[in-house]
């Protein structure tokens, strides 16, 4: 049974290489970088909106970059960072992102988000999100952390009006 999961898993996977290969006609590509971290803490900022007012918003502060994952650690969040504005990131239709997860016993996850906000901020500064794993029963490093070996990471957009991809990411979990 685990060898069907892993060959549908790798043509799902494929279909993603292949939609992300196609994109939009008019989508612009863009560099990313991802990180991992075990923290993710809320602070507020005043942001000015695309409308011309202010508004007190939620942002995120990354805590420090990790590559291991041991046994008391709670939470993995994926950092990933745009080389494009807040504004073209939020705008509709928003950007469609396809976190892939291979373990080591050839395990393989996906996690899909959507980036779009009704109001985009005009922060002129680059866009940096913390994307958290999680599956049906809570935190993906505990899962994680059941299956020990070598984990790879890769992040892509693969719909809306930017395109990209991030070089791969290990994590061990000893």
């Amino acid at each position: 049974m685990r060898r069907l999961t892993a060959t549908v898993s790798t043509a799902l996977l494929t279909g993603a290489a292949i939609v992300l290969a196609a994109g939009s006609a008019d989508a612009r590509s863009v560099a990313m970088s991802v990180r991992a971290t075990a923290t993710c803490a809320p602070r507020t900022v005043n942001v000015k909106l695309t409308d011309g007012s202010v508004a007190a918003v939620r942002h995120a502060t990354p805590g420090r970059t990790i590559t291991t994952v041991r046994a008391g650690t709670k939470d993995l969040y994926l950092v990933v960072r745009l080389k494009a504005s807040w504004k073209a990131v939020q705008r509709r239709p928003g950007q469609h992102v396809l976190v892939t997860a291979d373990g080591p016993n050839g395990e393989q996850w996906q996690f899909t988000y959507l980036l779009r906000k009704a109001r985009p901020l005009a922060d002129p500064t680059r866009y940096t999100v913390c994307l958290r794993p999680r599956t049906l029963k809570g935190s993906f490093a505990k899962r994680m952390r059941a299956v020990k070996g070598t984990w790879t990471f890769g992040v892509a957009i693969t719909e809306g009006s930017l395109v990209g991809t991030s070089r791969s990411l290990d994590i061990t979990v000893k």
